[in-house]
């Protein structure tokens, strides 16, 4: 039939690209409402009809988005009721005896430390839940991944602050309660793979200690391996009011950088270049274990992989599929990330304006010097900031000016910061002289990025707090820019 030879007629990335759509809105819309799967499997009924019928033109396009539909509102369907079940089987406003594994890495702050905690149901007569408790307690004694304690104290719900939805931050991390400075009885440990990469972590952020004062070293521990809570809260304040705090967030830049790396000195150890594909895989895949997997860094790494995948056996594939398919295995795994993480949505956002709006913006670009990468940065910035900008502000209430300028001075120089620091701590474990040799020129790029985000947060113009828009309108500004993208792709007649 004349619609089913259209619909053949599409290239196959298409069903990939409409299934991944469907499955990403499901999820968003169950996030906000609950909707009975009897209707898409009515919607599905109806689409088939109306295709026997009438023979409608892209049907198995549509086919495709009703099955991402359907898979998406049944799978946050099953996370959600389990989140619920969890909630309601603990007891709350009573003190309670538990014991229980940590089964995250321990978030040591400045004054406190955060233990996440799993219930052991085969050892709490009076508790059947397994949902993960957050428990806050003094720095001393400290704590480890795979620790086993008991403990005793009142459990409470998260708190939901007027600015601030505490509770739905915490369920992405699968966290339903939380416990304050309760009494702890260290009663065992087990030792697993991911205990052992986390001592590797340590032992790596103590050796970047070694090698540098602070705050460098706290800073390149931040974008090595993601231990950027030692970062004084100056410095952080900087990078917020410059709008450069993605640069110690790991993220898809970091990852790319580490990918480079590992391929720039995969001759010197005597692998061809073909061969160096499985090591980065397997590093990508180490160095997403190694950091706790955070959102940005799992969804960096996933389509890290695929890039190679794709290159590996010939031919590229468009980037926006490789986004639409990481964006859905990553909420497949955890359908919350998608509304309630903000590092995943700035994240998503801004390689979205890399890959349609950096092509976009280069024709107005041409006055801008090739040299040391400035055009590339400048274009390359302005996009991920008109993508992110929206979102920023309504996340934060805060607009920086000089965002542009800062990230275009600093940005070429991570690369090197990355690669030296990284290739010390590598040598200073075989031989630290040559190691503390390497570090001190990293030290250099540090330290210049510490200077040019702390002039820049000094002017009295460098950033605006602004009250938080409504979220409606901050929808609407989007849907005004995916019209844009998507009427600039269709005159280039590139679609994803």
């Amino acid at each position: 039939m004349r619609g089913e030879r259209k619909a053949r007629n599409l290239k196959p990335y298409y069903y990939l690209y409409t299934f991944g759509c469907g499955f990403l809105l499901a999820i968003a819309f169950g996030y906000w409402r609950s909707v009975e799967l009897i209707w898409l499997y009515s919607a599905i009924l109806v689409a088939y009809i109306f295709y026997k019928i009438f023979a409608l033109n892209y049907f198995l396009l549509l086919c495709f988005f009703l099955i991402g539909l359907f898979l998406g509102f049944s799978r946050w369907q099953y996370v959600n009721f389990n989140q619920q079940q969890q909630f309601k089987n603990f007891v709350f406003a009573e003190k309670i005896e538990l014991v229980g594994q940590i089964v995250s890495e321990v978030d040591v702050r400045t004054d406190r430390q955060l233990l996440t905690l799993k219930p052991n149901v085969e050892e709490n007569n009076n508790h059947n839940s397994t949902g993960k408790i957050l428990i806050t307690t003094t720095l001393y004694p400290s704590y480890q991944y795979g620790d086993i304690l008991k403990i005793r104290g009142e459990l409470k719900p998260p708190v939901i602050f007027p600015d601030f939805d505490y509770a739905a931050y915490l369920e992405r991390f699968g966290i339903v309660a939380v416990m304050y400075y309760p009494q702890i009885i260290h009663v065992g440990q087990t030792d697993s793979f991911y205990s052992w990469l986390l001592k590797i972590k340590l032992k790596l952020i103590d050796q970047v200690n070694k090698l540098l004062p602070e705050p460098e070293a706290s800073f390149l521990n931040g974008l090595l391996w993601g231990a950027k809570r030692a970062i004084p809260a100056v410095v952080l304040e900087q990078f917020n009011i410059t709008g450069t705090t993605h640069i110690v967030a790991l993220s898809g830049y970091n990852i790319t950088v580490l990918g480079l790396i590992v391929f720039f000195i995969a001759p010197w150890l005597g692998l061809h270049r073909k061969k160096a594909f499985w090591l980065v895989v397997f590093i990508i895949i180490l160095f997403i274990f190694l950091t706790g997997y955070p959102a940005s860094v799992v969804r960096a790494g996933i389509m890290g992989i695929l890039v190679l995948v794709a290159y590996r056996w010939g031919g590229g594939v468009k980037p926006g599929i490789l986004l639409i398919t990481s964006a859905t295995l990553m909420c497949a795994i955890n359908p919350y990330i998608l509304l309630a993480d903000v590092g995943f949505q700035l994240s998503f956002l801004a390689t979205i304006g890399l890959i349609y709006l950096t092509p976009w913006l280069e024709k107005f670009g041409t006055f801008l010097p090739i040299k040391l990468g400035i055009r590339e940065s400048v274009i390359a910035t302005l996009a991920a900031i008109i993508m992110t900008t929206p979102l920023i502000i309504y996340q934060f209430g805060r607009f920086s000016f000089v965002a542009l300028v800062v990230n275009v001075l600093i940005l070429f120089v991570i690369p090197l910061v990355m690669a030296i620091g990284f290739l010390a701590v590598l040598i200073s474990l075989i031989l630290f002289p040559l190691g503390q040799l390497l570090a001190w020129l990293s030290y250099f790029g540090l330290h210049y990025i510490i200077l040019v985000t702390g002039f820049f947060s000094k002017l009295p113009f460098a950033s605006l707090l602004m009250i938080k828009p409504n979220l409606l309108l901050v929808v609407f500004i989007y849907i005004l820019i995916s019209i844009f993208i998507f009427y600039v792709q269709r005159k280039t007649k590139v679609l994803v």
